[in-house]
């Protein structure tokens, strides 16, 4: 799946989109979040996802590390901060997911090798996806990505553990897609991001 085109992050930018008054996306109990990042330095605070408030889900870069943090509807954080070490790597896939009861994040280098993963059982929560959400860097803090986005995509839907990496082709998203391809476009027709500066 190469050959296809990215966005670049210059610093001091990221894009976003408000899905707060979109019905159906709230008592979710599976979500997936996962796409491909390239040209990226494994280190300092950089915002993947995140959002004006709190968000079901958020991933960031933090010094060598991927990090994300699930927040459900009633409890606020729920499992820990999962962690995976990116040190040295400058092109990764991950996933990141509620499912069955479990938080994971998986991550594999752009090749598709180079594997982890980390889960932490924390069952019985439900997740309110119907939030605005930032990528590449949020409002309130200045720690934006540098680095290219290949495609982020956010689903409902979650797979089994060590399933194939995120692909640009896969199954589209059904809360959102993006795979900037020269524009800001949802792919399925949805709302389009809006670029921002910081």
């Amino acid at each position: 799946c190469q050959g296809y085109e990215s966005i670049i992050w210059p610093g001091s930018t990221y894009a976003s989109i408000d899905l707060s008054g979109t019905g159906g996306l709230t008592g979710q109990t599976a979500m997936r979040f996962e796409g491909h990042l390239t040209n990226i330095t494994a280190s300092g605070n950089q915002w993947i996802l995140g959002g004006p408030t709190t968000t079901p889900l958020t991933i960031q870069i933090l010094s060598s590390n991927l990090v994300a943090s699930f927040y459900s509807e009633g409890s606020g954080q729920v499992c820990s901060g999962h962690a995976v070490s990116i040190s040295g790597r400058t092109a990764i896939r991950f996933r990141a997911q509620y499912r069955s009861g479990y938080c994971s994040l998986e991550t594999w280098d752009a090749d598709w090798t180079n594997y982890a993963v980390l889960t932490q059982f924390d069952p019985g929560h439900t997740f309110r996806l119907s939030r605005a959400y930032s990528i590449g860097g949020v409002n309130w803090d200045s720690n934006y990505l540098t680095g290219r986005i290949a495609f982020v995509r956010f689903s409902t839907s979650t797979l089994a553990f060590d399933s194939a990496p995120p692909a640009h082709q896969d199954p589209a998203g059904n809360v959102f897609e993006y795979q900037f391809e020269g524009n800001l476009s949802e792919r399925s027709g949805g709302t389009s991001l809006t670029y921002s500066s910081g």
